[in-house]
């Protein structure tokens, strides 16, 4: 061996090394395509799992979502504004003016609470009945079309049935239901049972939807609070004595103008307008 050339020993060393060291090469090679496609393989598992949650996520998020409660709604009317309202369960309610209407949008419940001013025109349902909540005042339909009245600053909640039967009960004092036929009108005050008022029509309370004004017997006081809503005017009178006077009016499709003149008539009044407000005052004989 020691006789052999010390040129081909060299050469021969030198291909061996140059085979081993592109064994080498080829191996970390293929060991680095080998890690990058195995993290490209992990990245699209990795992906395909965050789909899956998120479908599995939205797929149990679904029926959760079904069954939640009411979506509630509140729309509110301007002085002399009346509006309709369609419901899901395709009832209709005209809205009053200076009313607050709150409501299940979506249809899951059939319960509406008012403040102010209201026509119902139920679709009847017997396995669903359509309850109105209405200052201390219940009323559940019984098929029908009926008029609720429950402004805030009154003391009273009136119920008019225009057509069908509808039940009252007075929440705050819990001592029955009564039940009002079409034609019919029951008054809830207090804590009271409701009651039925025998020398009143349904018919006075249902004007105001074709654009009525009506007062039958009623005190001047009471009326200053009508035209408030209808015509947002602070009305005002200089003689406390004004304020007792009862008045019987119909006005069709009124102005202020016209309801304030007609007024001024009844009571021999005179009154002046400063902006909103109108100040009554008796006549100097």
């Amino acid at each position: 061996m020691d006789n052999e050339p010390s040129g081909r020993r060299r050469a021969w060393q030198t291909n061996a090394e140059w085979f081993k060291l592109l064994e080498r090469i080829t191996a970390d090679e293929i060991d680095v395509r080998y890690r990058r496609q195995s993290r490209r393989r992990w990245m699209w598992v990795g992906a395909a799992a965050a789909v899956f949650v998120m479908l599995g996520a939205a797929a149990v998020g679904i029926p959760r979502w079904r069954h939640r409660g009411p979506v509630l709604a509140t729309i509110s009317t301007h002085p002399g504004q009346r509006l309709i309202v369609s419901l899901a369960d395709k009832s209709t309610i005209t809205l009053g003016p200076a009313s607050t209407l709150r409501y299940d949008r979506s249809g899951r419940t059939r319960e509406v609470t008012l403040e102010g001013l209201a026509d119902f025109r139920v679709q009847h349902d017997p396995e669903h009945p359509f309850l109105v909540h209405a200052g201390r005042a219940d009323v559940a339909d019984v098929g029908t079309e009926f008029v609720v009245r429950a402004y805030a600053a009154d003391s009273t909640v009136h119920v008019a049935v225009s057509t069908g039967v509808v039940a009252v009960k007075n929440r705050a004092g819990d001592r029955g239901e009564l039940t009002v036929h079409a034609g019919e009108v029951a008054l809830v005050h207090g804590r009271s049972a409701p009651l039925q008022m025998h020398d009143v029509h349904a018919a006075a309370f249902t004007g105001w939807i074709a654009g009525t004004l009506a007062f039958e017997d009623d005190a001047f006081s009471d009326i200053a609070r009508e035209l408030d809503r209808w015509f947002d005017v602070d009305i005002r009178w200089a003689d406390s004595s004004l304020g007792s006077r009862r008045i019987t009016a119909i006005y069709n499709n009124p102005s202020l103008s016209s309801v304030l003149d007609a007024l001024s008539a009844s009571l021999d009044a005179r009154y002046e307008r400063a902006g909103r407000t109108v100040t009554f005052s008796a006549r100097v004989k």
